[in-house]
């Protein structure tokens, strides 16, 4: 794992050191800018061994805070998929996903993006341990003095007063990074501390020291072959991000050259190690809505075999690459997305991938073999429940029971009982679990159970980046403006990185004109695990009573509006 004597005590290693390694370490050095391209006043790394898309199996195998340069030190002492995540107070946190060998040396320049902030601080508060952090009625407003500083003074029995800034940043809580400093907590929050004076803590905050930066976050990778790989592993997420630009309308020929680009790095590639990561890169183009030839997945299969490292990594696990290989290979991608929408498909196209699943199960199969580790067998065998399902039963529920037996406290065991297995909440004839989400735009209105009571609601679960959803905007939309006189409720749970980015949607390309609500947190939102929903996007139907009338396939594309006449006279 980690080699602790290096760390020193979790500090980073000076620049300047060259410490000699032994050929088994792998090193990762660099520095940690932000706003005006100075350090933050506190930055952090974790680094994370990624062996699975379980939440637990990317387990943390070391954390070190940047020195007051920005420079820190990492050493590794085993090969594999590995997540740096880099966070610094009043920044965001920016994650750096990499591939170590044994003897690897990387440098990392890391720019990390400045937290949005509001346009006026009227109504900044402090709030701390005394209100346990709470951003309400319980915080301590701030007010102007003549120099325009912002000031509050809070009575306390303690030395000292740990505290934060909020209704400063557009979301979240800030440190005072221009008064008292920062210091990161144990849960991964960034705060500030102020000593008080006669039982009084006296909170200053400068306006003028929170100014506004909009520099995009960015990575320089350096240290030759392992740099290389960084740098492919980052356009492949960037690949991830844009996969909705083929929906979005643009030009088919922005894929076609990263195509071309893309082939002619794997026929210059100098090295297998980096030949693999090529191949890697072309199935995310080809994942992503690239045409790719099918040529390429027969050579990633032929060449990368199943237990090999890169197949694990988080960038291929992310975007399924090991499957998308088989489907490529045997000229099945699309169909593979429409089965995977639940879309029907015509007597041929399901003869087709009927022929086809036996190759996929096979490779799936030679891969659960060959693992080693509990958290990836769990996880390829997550991925055989969600190919055989609703193909081949008997295959599913022995793939079931095998997980059920081994690895029973996995999530990925816990994902495929509920979404393949029968354990779902949100089936039909079941009452709609509770839940409680923000209304969109609303620092104090909530959506729940009780505000949906009487009526009949289309729930639709969704994100901007998520492409299979705004392939299902029109047959909202025609839902919308068919149902709507006749009762219907549509709500839109957005699970975005920021409301601006919904309302930017609405506003730049589909209305959505019914009712809102925004949970952060992507896939992992607490809203969608209450719900065990674990992909997007997610639609369903419920009656007056709470009862769920229908969901998934008889409520997505072609299927909506038949559905909804069922119920809707």
């Amino acid at each position: 794992m980690v080699l602790a004597a290096l760390l020193g005590s979790a500090m980073p290693l000076p620049a300047q050191v060259r410490p000699e390694r032994p050929a088994r370490l792998s090193i990762i050095t660099g520095t940690v800018v932000g706003t005006g391209n100075r350090p933050p006043v506190a930055s952090h790394l974790r680094l994370r061994h990624v062996r699975s898309l379980d939440p637990d199996g990317a387990p943390e195998i070391a954390t070190v805070t940047a020195d007051s340069r920005g420079r820190f030190a990492l050493a590794v002492t085993h090969p594999g998929s590995f997540a740096v995540e880099v966070s610094g107070a009043a920044h965001e946190t920016h994650t750096v996903l990499v591939t170590l060998q044994p003897g690897d040396s990387l440098n990392l320049e890391v720019r990390l993006q400045q937290v949005p902030l509001r346009t006026s601080f009227d109504s900044a508060m402090v709030v701390g341990d005394f209100n346990a952090f709470k951003a309400d009625s319980t915080g301590r407003s701030l007010r102007a003095d003549a120099d325009g500083r912002l000031v509050v003074e809070i009575p306390t029995t303690k030395d000292s007063l740990v505290y934060a800034l909020a209704r400063v940043a557009r979301r979240g809580l800030t440190p005072n990074v221009g008064r008292d400093g920062a210091w990161r907590t144990a849960d991964g929050a960034f705060r500030s501390v102020v000593v008080a004076r006669n039982g009084i803590a006296r909170v200053v905050a400068d306006p003028a020291l929170f100014r506004a930066d909009t520099t995009a976050e960015s990575v320089r990778y350096s240290g030759k072959e392992a740099a290389d790989i960084a740098r492919i592993f980052d356009s492949i997420g960037v690949y991830q991000r844009d996969q909705s630009l083929v929906a979005r309308g643009s030009p088919a020929a922005q894929w076609s050259g990263r195509v071309v680009r893309a082939e002619a790095a794997l026929a210059n590639a100098s090295s297998p190690r980096l030949r693999a990561i090529r191949l890697l890169e072309l199935l995310a183009i080809a994942q992503s809505g690239g045409d790719v030839a099918p040529r390429v997945g027969r050579l990633a299969l032929r060449e990368l075999p199943p237990a090999h490292p890169l197949w694990s990594s988080a960038t291929s696990l992310s975007m399924a690459l090991p499957m998308v290989a088989v489907q490529l290979a045997d000229s099945v991608l699309p169909l593979q997305k429409q089965v995977m929408r639940r879309d029907p498909l015509s007597k041929a196209d399901s003869a087709r991938y009927r022929r086809h699943l036996p190759h996929q199960l096979a490779r799936l199969d030679s891969t659960i073999v060959t693992s080693r580790d509990d958290y990836a067998t769990a996880q390829w065998l997550q991925f055989a429940v969600a190919m055989a399902f609703g193909w081949e039963p008997e295959r599913t529920n022995r793939y079931l029971a095998r997980m059920q037996t081994e690895f029973a406290d996995r999530f990925s065991t816990v994902m495929a009982l509920q979404v393949w297995g029968g354990n779902r909440p949100l089936r039909v004839g079941a009452t709609l679990p509770s839940f409680s989400v923000a209304a969109l735009g609303s620092s104090t209105s909530r959506i729940d159970n009780r505000t949906l009571a009487g009526k009949t609601v289309l729930i639709d679960f969704w994100a901007t980046w998520c492409t299979p959803c705004l392939e299902e905007m029109g047959p909202l939309h025609d839902a919308w403006k068919q149902y709507q006189p006749r009762g219907l409720e549509m709500l839109s749970i957005s699970f975005d990185g920021a409301v601006a980015d919904v309302n930017k949607f609405r506003t730049d390309r589909w209305a959505m004109p019914w009712q809102h609500a925004w949970e952060g947190g992507g896939l992992g939102a607490p809203t969608l695990m209450s719900l065990g929903l674990y992909g997007l996007p997610q639609i369903v139907l419920v009656g007056p009573d709470g009862t769920i009338l229908a969901e998934g396939r008889d409520l997505r594309g072609g299927a909506l509006l038949p559905t909804l006449a069922k119920f809707l006279k």
